[in-house]
């Protein structure tokens, strides 16, 4: 499964080989666990628990939700990268020019 790009270089038109190596199903699947993990496990988690419960600290209300919220961005951020670095390492994403 390839596609032709023709890419101008200079004077002459040569044709490019894309590969859409990024669809593969190991590669997608591992991001939506590492989304579904992080903003609704983390995030939305911490959000209600600041927001609406007296567990951790008094109920902060929009701020609680907030902090939740930056949080599952911030543990989501971490996932991807170790992803990403375990990724490069097994050599499964390579450069298609």
């Amino acid at each position: 499964f390839r596609w032709q790009i023709n890419v101008r270089r200079g004077h002459a038109d040569r044709p490019v080989i894309v590969s859409p190596r990024t669809h593969r199903p190991a590669i997608t699947h591992g991001v939506c666990y590492i989304t579904l993990v992080s903003y609704w496990g983390v995030g939305m988690t911490l959000g209600y628990t600041l927001a609406r419960t007296d567990i951790i600290v008094p109920h902060m209300g929009a701020q609680g939700f907030w902090i939740g919220l930056i949080a599952g961005l911030t543990s989501a951020a971490i996932m991807f990268a170790f992803r990403l670095r375990y990724i490069q390492k097994q050599g499964s994403v390579q450069s298609a020019i």
